[in-house]
């Protein structure tokens, strides 16, 4: 389809297209589509504020390529509802365990970068790094989206468990800048800092 306008008046009361079919603004398939966008936009404003800082080549290329996966991710919702349209909705993901084990794989290597803490931490730190916490709220809301669309569609469950997997990664980030940014960890409950390498 090519647009003559930004704007097309589809929209204009309450319903929008999903691969050419008609869906209310209200629906489960819009409501993970939209909560994807969200994330994928916060990424984007998370790699514009990581230049020219420590670690940026590192970051932004798993950045990158996590906003690659929600494309994907979203193509195959879309995918998805449209199928169930049709009764059909076989199809190979390219979501799969290979994307799961990546992720699951830099989560180990920041790990090993930084002092384990298992107790809750204040959601603070650098600029950058708690926009890498929020951007983990999202996703944890962008997965919740996602589970009510799979109560009415059948979804590849590794989509689900790459959502899981990713929230736990921004966790991780979240941390692994601060530490870059030589900013300590303030416990929750506890009046002192608990600071890496001490």
């Amino acid at each position: 389809m090519i647009l003559k306008h930004i704007y097309t008046k589809i929209g204009d009361l309450g319903t929008t297209l999903v691969s050419d079919s008609k869906v209310n603004k209200s629906s489960t398939v819009i409501s993970s589509l939209g909560d994807l966008d969200e994330l994928n936009a916060f990424i984007g404003y998370a790699r514009a504020i990581n230049k020219n800082k420590n670690g940026e080549r590192e970051i932004n290329r798993i950045l990158h390529d996590i906003q690659r996966d929600i494309f994907i991710i979203s193509g195959e919702l879309s995918y998805i509802h449209k199928m169930s349209l049709r009764k059909n909705h076989k199809k190979k993901s390219l979501i799969n365990i290979k994307k799961i084990e990546r992720l699951e794989k830099i989560i180990d290597e920041i790990e090993s970068k930084i002092q384990s803490n298992k107790k809750f931490i204040y959601a603070a730190g650098s600029e950058r790094s708690t926009l890498l916490n929020v951007i983990r709220t999202v996703t944890r809301r962008s997965e919740r989206s996602i589970v009510v669309f799979s109560i009415y569609h059948e979804v590849n469950p590794y989509i689900l468990s790459y959502m899981n997997r990713l929230s736990s990664l921004f966790f991780m980030l979240f941390r692994l800048v601060n530490y870059m940014d030589g900013h300590s960890e303030e416990e929750w409950g506890k009046r002192q800092f608990f600071t890496y390498g001490k």
